[in-house]
């Protein structure tokens, strides 16, 4: 081993390491000690720094450390870093609620692997293609998608990436009413995180558990879950997955009869969600926010939040989100 391989080693090796075992936090602040006090990092120690701010919802200092990390891996002619850092652009545009942004993004990084045989971005860019198809409602080619990137990352033995697009492909195939299919995806996701054994991942598929009980009717179970995927988000940091639980106990209030505590939990993570620029599930928050609002009778308030959860919704191009709403709100009666 050289000596210059030595130092990468060195010098990312311990950041790379708190990465891959969910302490995001603590990457972050190593990362910036470590470019203090040495007055530089590599581009691979800047993309690491980027995945540890976007795991903890600090999308500024992700978008500022992914781009120069690009600029980099792209002079270089790095064709896995230029993946890899375009990836991330377009998750932080789509959670930003970019969305254009993060199609393009995802696009580029679905033809660059395809074009230079790195099957794991190909299926990464499929399943992020999918989020974008399933934001607008297009549950048919979400599916399809999804499909893609699991039969590649099942080619590859990649966990990470069945626990994900399980998770995302139990969402969607719930939507088409193929509730046993759905619910298989989301076990085969939960196993597979729990296998994986990462905090955040585990979180997500829980969370994702949690919505499809939520859906059939089984809100205990789901509070069972939700309460460890909030457990778990805390323990890494991870404030979307935080918030998004959050949301959930939120829609099992409104369901449970309680619109007051509903509003209230809805009202906190609009709040939030809003400032961190987690732009969908502040739309989704709004919206829950008005329905809680209605319930109560506190129509004017209800009529503005909706209206305003409209508009977000919107601007995001989400079809499916914006049918949900108004399916709900003509269902609750006062």
């Amino acid at each position: 081993m050289t000596h210059h391989a030595q130092s990468r080693e060195v010098e990312h090796g311990p950041l790379q390491g708190l990465v891959q075992s969910g302490r995001f936090r603590e990457a972050l602040a190593h990362y910036f000690r470590s470019a203090d006090s040495t007055g530089s990092a590599t581009p691979q120690s800047r993309l690491l720094a980027a995945q540890a701010a976007a795991r903890i919802g600090e999308f500024e200092v992700s978008a500022r450390l992914t781009a120069s990390a690009r600029a980099a891996f792209e002079s270089a002619k790095d064709v896995d870093g230029l993946l890899e850092a375009t990836n991330l652009l377009g998750a932080i545009a789509f959670e930003r609620g970019k969305i254009k942004d993060a199609e393009k993004h995802f696009t580029a990084v679905a033809d660059l692997a395809e074009r230079h045989g790195r099957a794991r971005f190909t299926a990464r860019g499929a399943s992020n293609l999918g989020n974008i198809a399933s934001l607008r409602g297009e549950t048919g080619i979400a599916c399809g998608f999804y499909q893609r990137g699991l039969e590649l990352f099942e080619m590859l033995g990649d966990s990470r990436g069945i626990a994900e697009t399980c998770h995302d492909l139990a969402l969607e195939l719930h939507k088409t009413g193929a509730l046993a299919a759905a619910r298989d995806a989301n076990q085969r996701a939960v196993e597979r995180a729990e296998q994986v054994g990462e905090a955040g991942l585990i979180a997500l598929t829980l969370l994702g558990r949690a919505e499809l009980r939520i859906a059939n009717g089984a809100l205990e179970d789901a509070r069972e879950d939700l309460e460890r995927a909030e457990r778990l988000a805390w323990e890494e940091g991870n404030e979307p997955h935080r918030l998004e639980a959050e949301r959930l106990l939120a829609v099992i209030a409104l369901r449970s009869g309680n619109p007051a505590e509903a509003h209230r939990r809805a009202a906190q993570v609009y709040a939030r969600a809003a400032e961190a620029q987690f732009a969908v599930l502040a739309a989704e928050a709004r919206s829950l926010a008005a329905l809680a609002l209605k319930a109560l009778g506190r129509h004017t308030e209800a009529v503005a939040s909706r209206d305003g959860a409209t508009v977000a919704l919107r601007s995001l191009g989400a079809s499916g989100h914006l049918a949900r709403l108004s399916r709900d709100w003509e269902s609750i009666c006062i």
